[in-house]
């Protein structure tokens, strides 16, 4: 995250495994594919996030913001990189998102070097929410039509002024 006076900035990415909970079948050029149930599927998103602060004091920040995400999931069924043409790419499309980032500073510290003489820079730890909802903008298969909404937490470790 970069926040700069009233702009809020984030290069942002997840990556992760989904599991099939129904199962399903596909056909390729080549064949009829089963995928049972507990199947992973790789899921990545990556972009951009930009807002503004409606409150950015001490202690709280609060920012809607908007995302400008690649999304993709596919099947990881096969173990070579060369064979990625046979997987099935259920996402693989340009996202749009509206969020909303609220974070709460728990501790304020300087940071020290290995003497434990100051660097005069400070850090802090924060908890911090967001939760949002993302439109896919092309999507191939209707079995698996649909937007992403989303809630997340983490604990943030930062440098600088809160």
């Amino acid at each position: 995250d970069f926040n700069i006076s009233k702009v809020y900035a984030s290069l942002y990415f997840q990556v992760g495994g989904l599991q099939v909970k129904e199962p399903f079948y596909t056909t390729n050029f080549l064949d009829t594919i089963d995928y049972e149930k507990g199947e992973t599927f790789d899921y990545f998103e990556g972009g951009v996030l930009c807002g503004y602060f409606l409150v950015r004091n001490k202690w709280v920040h609060i920012a809607p913001y908007l995302g400008m995400l690649g999304t993709s999931l596919m099947s990881s069924r096969y173990p070579d990189p060369q064979d990625d043409d046979y997987e099935l790419k259920i996402i693989n499309a340009f996202t749009v998102g509206l969020g909303l980032k609220t974070e709460f500073k728990l501790y304020e510290y300087e940071m020290r070097n290995f003497y434990g003489n100051g660097y005069g820079q400070p850090a802090y730890f924060s908890l911090k929410f967001e939760g949002g909802y993302n439109t896919i903008t092309k999507q191939e298969y209707d079995f698996f039509k649909g937007n992403i909404p989303y809630i997340k937490a983490a604990i943030m470790w930062g440098i600088g002024r809160f």
